[in-house]
């Protein structure tokens, strides 16, 4: 339907600034209390895919606590299909935030 499109393109643009904007580097610390994988105490070539992962789903998470996705989460638990609004939501920053670390070369400059 037109509301699970524009609840995914929501969700999508909702994920898609959290991994361009939480970029880990290496050598950089890891935070302990984002590693409940065990990636180790810093970036390394090996783990930094995995730990922008954490990042940005940490960082996504955080951001439910600010007033701006009060207005979605208000708009979708109105709705009549409130529960297929959030999976749709859900998927799209998922799915954006998966396709924005695709394209992203954890080389380090020299």
């Amino acid at each position: 339907s037109a509301d699970l499109e524009r609840a995914y393109r929501m969700g999508w643009n909702h994920g898609h600034g959290f991994a361009c904007h939480n970029l880990p580097s290496i050598g950089d610390a890891i935070d302990r209390s984002l590693d409940w994988v065990g990636l180790g105490k810093v970036v390394t070539a090996d783990n930094i895919a995995e730990y922008h992962e954490l990042l940005c789903f940490a960082a996504e998470t955080n951001s439910r606590d600010f007033s701006p996705f009060e207005f979605i989460a208000h708009e979708f638990n109105e709705s009549d299909d409130a529960e297929s609004l959030w999976e749709a939501f859900e998927a799209g920053t998922a799915d954006s935030i998966r396709n924005d670390l695709e394209f992203y070369s954890y080389v380090e400059l020299v």
